[in-house]
């Protein structure tokens, strides 16, 4: 069910939850997928709701992955700024921020983000490595 929920498969999603739901009734996971299917929601949706009805700092991040992998960048910060709100020293959400700067080109904003995010872990590797990117660009300009 998940695949089909990423792929947006509703056809084969609804399908196989009803088909689950024989096994389990009234199981929790395949409401929510067959309520997914049939409205046609899309995992920003599911994300958006899931945040507004459960505003935690995680929810929040994943919200703001999957606006990344969208390629949503502005929408990518907001939802790590929502993160920060909630979770000050969230290390990934300032990460997050980083990589989606890098991805609009905006290296200063990058960096100043990565920076934080390092403040918080000196060792945290994709922060490390986000920054060394977006240095290398300004470099190149």
């Amino acid at each position: 069910m998940a695949l089909y929920n990423e792929t947006e498969d509703w056809r084969n999603l609804k399908k196989l939850a009803e088909e689950t739901l024989q096994y389990l009734p009234n199981d929790a996971k395949c409401l929510t997928y067959i309520d997914t299917a049939k409205n046609k929601k899309t995992k920003i949706d599911v994300a958006i709701d899931t945040a507004k009805k459960n505003p935690t700092a995680d929810n929040y991040l994943n919200l703001s992955l999957y606006y990344y992998e969208a390629g949503k960048y502005i929408e990518c910060i907001n939802a790590c700024k929502e993160a920060i709100k909630i979770k000050p020293n969230y290390v990934e959400a300032f990460n997050n921020i980083c990589s989606a700067y890098n991805q609009l080109k905006m290296y200063d904003k990058a960096i100043e983000a990565c920076n934080k995010a390092l403040k918080i872990d000196p060792n945290y590797e994709l922060a490390k490595n986000n920054i060394k990117l977006a240095k290398s660009q300004l470099q190149n300009k």
